[in-house]
């Protein structure tokens, strides 16, 4: 009897050790087991294997990369608890066919969608107001868009996202508020650009490496990202209308302007560019601040600008 009191006793005592044990186990352990790895409202990682999966209602950012390359995946809900995608997300997952977003996801970040070679169903919520660099590149989605328009602009939520396969002078519909990063950049076809007065932003490598020779940003324009018009050999001319239009980022050598950004790239401007816009603005500090560049550089990167006042 006393023998069977004792082994009572100590399974008891086992018990309540292995309780206490499991307790001491960090939450991260535990996470990494999960096909989800969430952290403070951060989805890191994805170590599943479904088909189909629904983003948990705990995450509010999806990490860079936390799907990339998946290879089971084919379709994906990411609901409105979810407020930013991040860059590369879910590039690269080659099954990968249908997103639907729901109303609260605002921010698309760079090739968050890019090379799922199968991916032709993609639901944007109006939530959405910033999708970035190349966010759905090479899918079947993108090209289907660009075929639907025949000024192959592709308009998302009032926000330009692709003008690469346009042709020509190129008129952006009004009600167009952004110009999203890179939404030109390497179309050698475009000649020309006109931008309407609804637009407030232009991202970063908008108009970078194009035919573009004059073009005006308007008064609605607050900010003009860096390298939005670099490399950019045919241009002679920009008007800036806004005065307080941020076109700098940084005050030396290393450049941050809307011309540069691209290391060790030389007379990237052309022979000679001439900059528009009112006195005292910032366009009259960006052409001052080119041509103390010219002057600092041994390779000459940077080539002379006029600066013209606007009245």
């Amino acid at each position: 009897m006393k023998i069977l009191r004792k082994k009572v006793v100590n399974c008891i005592l086992l018990c309540i050790f292995l309780a206490g044990f499991m307790m001491l186990i960090p939450q991260n352990a535990q996470a990494a087991k999960s096909k989800f790895v969430v952290k403070n409202g951060v989805l890191i990682k994805y170590n599943g294997h479904g088909k189909k999966i629904t983003i948990p209602k705990n995450v509010r950012t999806i990490k860079e990369q936390a799907f990339f390359g998946c290879s089971d995946l084919q379709t994906v809900t990411i609901p409105g608890n979810v407020k930013k995608i991040g860059q590369c997300a879910f590039a690269y997952c080659p099954d990968l066919k249908k997103v639907v977003m729901k109303n609260g996801v605002t921010t698309i970040m760079a090739e968050a969608f890019s090379g799922c070679g199968k991916l032709d169903s993609v639901t944007i919520p109006k939530s959405t107001k910033t999708i970035n660099e190349l966010a759905f590149d090479e899918t079947p989605w993108l090209m289907k868009k660009r075929k639907q328009q025949k000024d192959k602009l592709v308009i998302v939520n009032h926000i330009l996202i692709d003008g690469r396969y346009a042709k020509g002078k190129i008129k952006i519909p009004k009600g167009v508020t952004a110009i999203a990063e890179s939404a030109f950049a390497w179309n050698k076809k475009i000649s020309g650009i006109t931008i309407p007065s609804t637009v407030k932003t232009v991202g970063v490598g908008a108009f970078a490496v194009t035919n573009i020779k004059k073009i005006t940003f308007p008064k609605s324009v607050k900010s003009i990202g860096q390298s939005a018009l670099c490399l950019n050999d045919e241009l002679k001319e920009v008007t800036i209308l806004n005065p307080k239009a941020k076109v700098m980022w940084n005050n030396d050598y290393t450049g941050g302007t809307i011309f540069d950004g691209l290391v060790h790239i030389e007379g990237f401007v052309g022979d000679k560019i001439v900059i528009r816009g009112y006195k005292n603005s910032t366009a009259a500090k960006l052409a001052k601040h080119i041509n103390g560049l010219s002057n600092k550089s041994a390779k000459k990167r940077y080539k002379k600008a006029v600066f013209m006042t606007l009245k």
